[in-house]
């Protein structure tokens, strides 16, 4: 049975609303906004094609039963869209090559355009010697079951030069099998192309395969564009010079700075109409964030940018920041990171759908996922993480960020915490995100690492010195300590002053200082009148987030003297974009750029005259210097020994300025360019190259471990927390009762059992799992084995064996934290 082509279905029909295939074929084509080119005619034709295996009877024999509730295993239809735009398209190069138009170019066009709609719904992949429906993927006889005369006829219209032959099974499989030796011409065409390191990034950047995936994804979900609006950014812009001015008035010790700052950068930004690329450095603390974000909603308002996005290091710091800009602005901001999938409003025609009056209920449907990947909000609040998986994707439906990126303003921040071997990657790539897409890119950081690979230098918004009253000195001392001497010290030091941190490279370290501590105060009996914290990556998200939220209330903005002395014992997470001021500050060392990120949490508002930073090597009871376990490159730490004297007193400027000693240094001893090779590889079809590629250096394989931590806040009285810890509570409270669940406990029961987790939708379960995700704690394999209660069933996430092996104080800390190289940041 062949099914008439005009009559077949792309998708289940919704109420009265059908979604014929050769409309949402067309719909597709014309949303890519091609030009009237040859290039523009074959994208053209594969927007027509993409999904024309739907019209193969199995396909919509399956739809059907889908749409009766019936279970049936998927069948594949993107190959054959491949093939039949692969069949067109090389006609189409004939005729034109005939007419003296058709190239070589057109036809490594054509190559990629088959690629991707082979992977339009997965991976990436590379473009292989051998043609990819070759080697009995697909055989010519299959489309004996689609209306190819009805097909034929549809693309003729569109193609009237397609009228000279006929679409039939023996035309299909006589040009396969002439395929082979054409395809493989062009495969190796592809590799003896010279490309230039310069330009590798014009080929690499994948905004057709974005401007595809997001047609082909909105039109599937009836999704429309959310974009600024012009009164959005000035009632954004007047509620942000309001929050600027309570701040500016807020008592802290450099408000009068920071004011004569943003001016200067805002005056700066006026003068330069014709610049697309801004560099705010600004030492930590001096309001780098609402700065840029001034600047952006101007820029926004001047160019007509349909969107902020903003890109923050970690996401322990995300959450904080994005509720900073929405409160600023009174603007909705999108969060999106690994933990957003249960926070998104129901709209209203769910709710009633489904029998809900609450207005606070909360529902994830396709639409709110396909915006949230595509990033269409106002603003968009993400983390590098994210950011890279849209520069370097590894799958088709991550390229729809890239589509999110256009006309918009993108703020970078922090961007010196990016591996140095992916860094010239990444600044390539955002340099044409910059050109190509049409961005203005704002860098917002207090360490810019080298620039020098960019065809043109960001514009510096503050282009003097910027003068200053030095809020702290740093120390780096002759000989290493101990955890016994650390803690002696630290002590010593709660005498003249009442809030300190200690900031070390590993879990492990962190343990041992903590328990140190806790040893100590109690036998001095000191216990009770000290706030003890310790805050590490064995614990929870939503352990992390109480943990921070009660260090912010001590040492938070602008608090001044703590009521009783408190000592914060952290791993590096609090070094970026955590808005707390210590008076002293134990920093392990490090590399440059993290001890200058700590030093930026020492007297931070200047509350006091003057704070210190004493950088220490750390030294186990062995002996063990635990520093090469976290900063493994050898180099990055001789150049940072270099540059700190020990008993050498560094006031804060002369201190932040030897950091570009330090880039220098860098970018002469190591040979960063040869990165920009990986990416050449990449724009000759070998995609695999560059995909998946992250910001930091990829930790060990972990285990992720589910940790049912959290009842007591979960329960505890809102009115005594935080307005950031109570949202945070709501937010966990509903989404358990969402799935009639009160205590976390009972999460692990529902992820297990198949009846209730396996029923959810496949997008109903992505909610589940970004909701299960607050309780997990990822731990290596070794560590896993000694506390988990499940090792050898089929799960992925495993279930510790008893919640008394975790901890309020420390988590999992003193158990995982003694694995050797446990360096969980």
């Amino acid at each position: 049975m062949v099914i008439p082509f005009h009559q077949c279905i792309a998708r289940p029909k919704e109420g009265d609303r059908n979604y014929p295939l050769p409309s949402h074929l067309e719909t597709v084509a014309r949303g890519l906004k091609v030009e009237d080119t040859l290039s523009g005619r074959i994208s053209f034709l594969a927007g027509l094609l993409h999904d024309i295996g739907k019209a193969r009877t199995e396909w919509q024999v399956y739809l059907q039963e889908k749409m009766r509730g019936e279970r049936k295993k998927k069948v594949p239809h993107s190959k054959y869209g491949a093939v039949l735009f692969a069949f067109y398209a090389s006609r189409l190069l004939e005729i034109k090559k005939r007419e003296g138009e058709g190239r070589e170019a057109e036809k490594l066009f054509m190559m990629r355009w088959v690629r991707d709609i082979m992977d339009h719904h997965g991976e990436l992949k590379d473009i292989e010697k051998d043609a990819p429906w070759l080697g009995g993927v697909v055989r010519a006889q299959e489309f004996g079951s689609m209306d190819l005369s009805g097909i034929h006829d549809w693309l003729t219209s569109f193609y009237p030069e397609f009228g000279s032959f006929s679409l039939t099974v023996p035309a299909i499989l006589q040009w396969m099998s002439q395929s082979r030796r054409s395809w493989e011409q062009g495969y190796l065409s592809l590799k003896r192309l010279e490309i230039k390191r310069a330009e590798a990034a014009k080929y690499c950047l994948r905004h057709q395969t974005a401007a595809f995936i997001q047609a082909d994804r909105f039109d599937a979900a009836q999704v429309e564009e959310i974009k600024l609006t012009g009164e959005m950014i000035q009632n954004g812009l007047k509620n942000l010079d309001n929050y600027l001015e309570g701040l500016n008035h807020s008592g802290a010790g450099i408000s009068s700075l920071r004011r004569e700052l943003q001016e200067r950068a805002l005056s700066s930004y006026g003068k330069q109409v014709g610049s697309s690329v801004f560099l705010l450095d600004l030492p930590t603390g001096m309001g780098k964030t609402m700065t840029s974000l001034k600047i952006a909603l101007t820029e926004a308002g001047r160019k007509g940018r349909e969107r902020l996005v903003y890109v923050a290091p970690y996401l322990s710091i995300l959450s904080q920041t994005a509720g900073d800009i929405q409160k600023a602005t009174g603007l909705e901001v999108q969060e999106h990171h690994s933990l957003m999938w249960n926070r998104f409003p129901s709209s209203e025609k769910n709710k009633e759908e489904q029998g809900r009056g609450d207005p606070q209920e909360e529902e994830m449907d396709e639409k709110a996922v396909l915006l949230l990947e595509a990033w269409q909000s106002p603003i968009i609040a993400t983390t590098f993480h994210q950011l890279f998986r849209g520069f370097f994707p590894q799958r088709a439906q991550q390229t729809m960020r890239l589509f999110g990126l256009k006309n918009t303003v993108l703020i970078i921040d922090e961007p010196q915490v990016i591996g140095d071997q992916v860094w010239l990657l990444f600044l390539k790539m955002l340099e044409e995100i910059g050109e190509t897409m049409d961005c203005t890119i704002l860098i917002v950081t207090a360490t810019m690492p080298p620039l020098k690979i960019l065809s043109s230098p960001p514009l510096s918004l503050i282009a003097a010195p910027v003068s200053y009253p030095d809020r702290y000195v740093v120390r780096m001392k002759e000989n290493p300590m101990s955890a016994d001497q650390l803690v002696f010290e630290v002590e010593q030091e709660l005498t003249s002053s009442q809030q300190v941190g200690i900031i070390l490279n590993t879990i492990r370290d962190s343990a041992d200082v903590y328990r140190k501590m806790d040893d100590r105060l109690g036998d001095r009996g000191m216990r009770e009148k000290v706030a003890l914290i310790h805050l590490n990556g064995a614990m929870t998200p939503l352990h992390k987030a109480v943990q921070i939220g009660r260090v912010k209330e001590r040492v938070g903005r602008g608090r001044g003297e703590s009521p009783t002395p408190t000592v914060v014992i952290s791993t590096q997470m609090i070094e970026a974009g955590v808005d707390i001021s210590f008076r002293t500050l134990y920093r392990a060392l490090s590399i440059y750029p993290s001890l200058v990120q700590a030093a930026g949490r020492v007297n931070r508002h200047r509350e006091a005259e003057r704070g210190k930073m004493v950088i220490f090597s750390y030294v186990r009871e062995d002996g063990t210097d635990t520093r090469r376990f976290v900063y493994r490159d050898s180099i990055l730490r001789e150049i940072t020994d270099q540059l700190l004297l020990p008993e050498v007193e560094l006031a804060e400027r002369e201190f932040v300025q030897k950091v570009g000693d330090y880039n220098e240094q860098l970018y002469a001893r190591q040979k960063l360019e040869a990165a920009l090779d990986q990416m050449i590889e990449a724009a000759k079809g070998r995609w695999s190259e560059i995909s998946g590629i992250l910001p930091f250096e990829e930790e060990r394989m972990r285990i992720s471990v589910f940790v049912p931590w959290g009842k007591d806040f979960i329960h505890a009285d809102p009115s005594k927390m935080s307005e950031e810890l109570r949202k945070l509570q709501d937010q966990i409270r509903r989404g358990l009762q969402r799935y009639g669940i009160s205590d976390p406990e009972e999460l692990y029961e529902y992820y297990t059992d198949f009846d209730r987790f396996g029923r959810l939708e496949g997008i109903e379960q992505k909610r589940f799992m970004g909701l299960l995700q607050q309780f997990i704690v990822p731990v290596q394999a070794k560590a896993a084995l000694s506390i988990v209660a499940n090792w050898d069933d089929s799960h992925e996430i495993k279930r510790i064996s008893s919640l008394k092996q975790y901890t309020d104080e420390n988590g999992l800390a003193l158990l995982i934290g003694h694995e050797e190289g446990g360096e969980l940041w």
